[in-house]
């Protein structure tokens, strides 16, 4: 069975309930968005129903708000908390970046959890915040924002999202600045939007880490 879940809490609700109550599947494969996973996950946990999870990073999939292992849902991928880590002691470590600053998608699980992860071991090793901004997966002008990406002095910008936010990264692009982009795997790293953000007018290059370069 197929079932569009649109990487949407809605859809993916409305999937799920569909091929547990009228197809009644024993197993999901899905989603791929952290933001559709934890819903999904929540029926399917009720239901008695395995479902695995190719990517999605948050914790929540696997456990609920209690701190309580759901017992069916599964992932296997490592959770947020180990790449925004990764991510975060490359940045400080390799690219001797000192100052971050962060963009993340306000609405998206995935794009928020990384960031607060990434933030919290930035800082422990002794990085400053040189600010943060949400948008919205809407949203169409980042000129107010990229404002004050450039004014903070930041040495890096820190931008976990899926690759359908190319806008995003097309106007990162136009910065003087060293980035470093987390990104989902699955098959967004070979989507030929992201040819859009490797450059750097100062820099040359971009770093993307993903579920593959970790």
């Amino acid at each position: 069975m197929l079932e569009d879940s649109q990487c949407a809490a809605d859809a993916a609700v409305n999937a799920a309930n569909k091929v547990i109550n009228q197809d009644k599947v024993h197993f999901i494969i899905g989603e791929v968005c952290s933001g559709a996973s934890i819903p999904v996950s929540e029926i399917a946990n009720r239901e008695k129903v395995i479902q695995i999870t190719p990517a999605s990073t948050n914790p929540s999939v696997t456990v609920d708000a209690s701190g309580k292992t759901k017992p069916y849902i599964f992932r296997t991928v490592f959770i947020d908390s180990y790449q925004g880590r990764v991510a975060a002691n490359f940045a400080f470590t390799d690219l001797k970046a000192k100052k971050v600053f962060f963009l993340f998608d306000q609405g998206n699980d995935y794009s928020s959890g990384l960031t607060a992860t990434f933030k919290a071991e930035f800082q422990k090793l002794g990085g400053k915040v040189a600010g943060e901004e949400g948008y919205t997966k809407t949203d169409s002008d980042f000129s107010a924002i990229l404002a004050k990406v450039k004014a903070s002095g930041a040495e890096a910008v820190y931008l976990p999202d899926y690759y359908n936010i190319a806008k995003v990264k097309d106007a990162l692009a136009k910065i003087d600045y060293k980035a470093v982009c987390g990104h989902i795997v699955y098959d967004a790293q070979h989507n030929p939007q992201l040819g859009a953000i490797v450059v750097s007018i100062k820099n040359g290059k971009a770093t993307f880490l993903s579920h593959v370069t970790i």
